[in-house]
């Protein structure tokens, strides 16, 4: 049975990249995009895993981006779930905040692209599988 992902995205110019798709469909994988600055999050008890895009908004600007109280609450239930999570830079600092952690801001925008690097020990892990070692990332 194929396994399902709920992926948040927060902007409409920040979607699941090449990669994250040819790696889905290579594992038969399927990926439910959620726009969550203006569509519901669904219950995500029903998905294998979360994962959680980049985007303009800032961790702490709830006041500006109110979607992310929601997406911190739905990442609390995935996290309590033990639900497999992959984050990309506000993906990361967002489940980082919901397990308590101080997310500080940068000294500099991070908006770009940088060159990405597997680690050794992340290579051995199934979902790299197969990936070069370094790849071109849009930030």
């Amino acid at each position: 049975m194929p396994q399902r992902f709920i992926v948040f995205q927060h902007v409409s110019w920040e979607k699941p990249g090449r990669y994250l798709i040819d790696f889905a469909k290579s594992q038969r994988i399927q990926l439910d995009i959620v726009e969550v600055w203006h569509q519901p999050i669904h219950d995500v008890a029903s998905y294998d895993g979360l994962i959680v895009l980049g985007g303009t908004p800032n961790v702490d600007q709830e006041e500006s981006y109110p979607f992310l109280k929601n997406e911190k609450n739905v990442i609390c239930q995935a996290i309590k779930k033990d639900m497999s999570y992959l984050g990309f830079c506000l993906g990361h600092q967002l489940m980082a905040d919901a397990l308590g952690v101080k997310v500080g801001h940068n000294f500099c925008s991070s908006v770009g692209f940088i060159q990405g690097q597997i680690t050794k020990d992340g290579s051995r892990h199934p979902i790299f599988q197969g990936l070069p070692s370094q790849i071109h990332c849009p930030l």
